[in-house]
């Protein structure tokens, strides 16, 4: 398989797995990271991701100059901070949803009587994980040639969209 098919096959087919396990698990910040890495890991190994590109790049979407693996603890944040507004919105029309907002207390990993702490992520992100690409001593002369008047970036990454080379192609 290309690179763009094999990174749309795990996001589609694996990550699913994990979105189930979110709403049952406590995950903490931490175990997120790990899973993180060991995918980073596993990604190299198999010489999909080379090991000493900047790991922001990974994450971001292909239009942006990325690889568009879906990030763990984004999607995380995303699914719990969606269902807490569910149950919340849900509470006022049906009594069991009411009764599950006022037992819930840290838990399950909803925690929906502290529901309305939480923010949830925003598209944002995206903007700062570049920002933190182009900050990067050795990484940065990417992005800052992105940056440029006179750069079309939607043309200079249309190679990365069009699904015709190998993910170890790609990666290196």
């Amino acid at each position: 398989m290309n690179g763009k098919n094999t990174i749309k096959a795990i996001n589609t087919y694996a990550t699913p797995v994990l979105t189930f396990s979110f709403r049952i698990e406590k995950w903490t910040p931490r175990d997120l990271e790990n899973l993180q890495t060991k995918t980073k890991m596993l990604l190299t190994r198999c010489r999909f991701h080379h090991p000493l590109v900047a790991k922001e790049k990974l994450t971001l979407p292909w239009q942006m100059g990325g690889r568009g693996f879906i990030d763990i603890t984004r999607l995380h944040d995303k699914q719990v901070k969606l269902l807490q507004t569910y149950f919340l919105n849900k509470q006022v029309m049906l009594p069991l949803h009411a009764a599950a907002v006022k037992a819930d207390d840290r838990y399950t990993p909803l925690d929906l009587v502290c529901a309305n702490e939480n923010e949830l992520a925003t598209d944002e992100e995206y903007n700062n994980i570049k920002r933190q690409w182009s900050q990067k001593a050795l990484h940065s002369q990417h992005p800052y040639d992105f940056s440029q008047k006179h750069v079309d970036v939607e043309a200079s990454n249309k190679w990365l969209t069009s699904a015709d080379l190998f993910a170890k192609t790609e990666g290196f």
